[in-house]
């Protein structure tokens, strides 16, 4: 029994592919002589130790279990908060962009910049800012812009989407993550308060007031004397963009205006718009005068009180000593004899033209005409065109012409080949031999042609060779 203890342990132990079989251990110790048991052996259960599993496994089955790979980020959040929908004309709309990312930004996101007619984009000091907030339990970071819309005249607005280009940092990777992403329009209107309709500019503000500064004393002057009136309009509650022209542009006889540039003066507490505009001209007096510059007022709708109130400065009396402008004055008489004196002028000219230059001139180009048409140029001018146009009658009588400059040795090839055109026109086939022929007739023409010009050059040339013998002096 103890031999076959021992048999089942060292079987239990050893490898698969070393161990035997219990019943063979045990007939082995039989056979050295041990005795055996009474008791019948029992069958030995197959071998399911997991252990020995385990153990056999191969190492490339445990590498082939791969790592799970990270879920990927989710894309940025952006958000567009707008304070109201409604507002009125020179009051600004707040708007809120601002954007999200579940780690962090690694560069600035680049924000538009919102430009489109009668209406003022503003942003504050400190108008972007980075921020956070909680997206599904998780904190994400990023930044936020605050812009200020101010329409400047009532009606409807609306700022167009843009794409936001968004970097944000991955934990797992070294580059950076791109999204883009692009935001809803932007739309608000702006609306005139009921019994404002007649103001023109619509101005409102939390207050508006009028100052005038006077520079010098205007009831005192001389001639050549001067003074500068200064208006500046100060307003509460917006930009001073919108105020108008304070000083018109009224003119005195007697009186020179010399105005500067305006100028303008904005600040922003905590964002509330405010400012200054200011106007100053300088007046010189270039003689005696007794006049007043007007009365300067301006209405605005006051947002406290929501009526429509009134700034206004009063109007300045001006009087100054010398002769006074009169508004004609005499006729330059210098001038006018000037004038009358060209216009006779020019009319001498062409009268002296009509009388003597008109003539001459008609005459001239008379005989310039008579000449060229009893050229040898001419004469062949017609003869080209009778060919181009297929006259045999018209070809002969120019041919005839042009004989007389040239000589008929020059002209005979071209006269055989008229000759022949008449020929064919009673041939059967009229019609089509008769235009082979007139095919013909041309290079005879450009030969006639260049050996009549090379005669004209011999004969030139000849002429102006000396005589040959002496002539004999008397």
């Amino acid at each position: 029994m103890r031999v076959f203890l021992t048999c089942l342990l060292i079987s239990g132990a050893l490898p698969v592919a070393a161990q035997t079989t219990a019943e063979d251990v045990a007939r082995k110790v039989l056979e050295a002589g041990e005795p055996a048991s009474a008791e019948p052996s029992a069958p030995v259960p197959p071998d399911t130790d997991t252990t020995k599993t385990d153990s056999t496994a191969s190492p490339a089955d445990t590498s082939e279990v791969a790592a799970p790979s990270p879920a990927p980020l989710p894309a940025p959040d952006v958000q567009v908060e707008i304070d109201l929908n409604d507002t009125l004309p020179g009051q600004p709309v707040s708007v809120r962009i601002t954007v999200l990312v579940p780690t962090w930004l690694s560069k600035p996101v680049d924000f538009p910049t919102y430009d489109i007619p009668n209406v003022i984009t503003r942003l504050s000091e400190g108008a972007t800012s980075p921020t956070s907030a909680t997206i599904n339990g998780e904190t994400w970071s990023g930044v936020t812009r605050r812009y200020r819309f101010i329409p400047m005249i009532d009606g409807d607005f609306t700022m167009p989407a843009e794409e936001l280009v968004v970097l944000y940092a991955d934990p797992d990777a070294t580059d950076a993550i791109e999204a883009r992403i692009r935001t809803e329009p932007i739309q608000f209107s702006a609306t005139r308060p009921a019994g404002t309709e007649d103001m023109d500019p619509f101005i409102a503000a939390e207050n508006l007031t009028l100052n005038q500064e006077i520079t010098g004393t205007p009831t005192t002057l001389t001639q050549g004397g001067s003074f500068s009136r200064k208006i500046s309009a100060k307003i509460e509650g917006t930009t001073p963009i919108l105020l108008p022209q304070l000083l018109p542009e009224t003119s005195v006889l007697g009186l020179s205006a010399y105005p500067k540039e305006p100028a303008l003066t904005e600040t922003d507490n905590r964002g509330t718009l405010s400012g200054t505009r200011s106007e100053e001209i300088t007046y010189v007096a270039e003689g005696g005068l007794s006049a007043e510059l007007p009365a300067i007022t301006l209405d605005w709708y006051d947002l406290t009180a929501q009526k429509v109130q009134t700034a206004s400065v009063e109007a300045i009396s001006v009087k100054a000593e010398g002769p006074a402008i009169t508004l004609e004055s005499p006729p330059d008489l210098r001038r006018y004899g000037v004038i009358l004196a060209t216009l006779c002028g020019l009319g001498l000219l062409f009268a002296a033209y009509l009388k003597w230059a008109h003539p001459a001139l008609q005459r001239h180009r008379a005989t310039r005409r008579r000449a060229y048409l009893a050229s040898d140029q001419y004469a062949f001018t017609q003869l080209r065109e009778a060919v181009e146009q297929q006259d045999l009658s018209g070809a002969l009588a120019a041919l005839k012409r042009w004989e007389t400059f040239t000589g008929a040795q020059i002209t005979a090839p071209v006269k055989a080949a008229l000759l022949s055109v008449g020929q064919a026109q009673y041939a059967t086939d009229a019609v089509a031999h008769t235009t082979a022929v007139w095919q013909e007739v041309k290079p005879a023409l450009d030969k006639a042609q260049k050996a009549a010009h090379s005669a004209k050059t011999i004969t030139r040339h000849t002429a102006d060779l000396p005589d040959l013998n002496p002539k004999a002096s008397t």
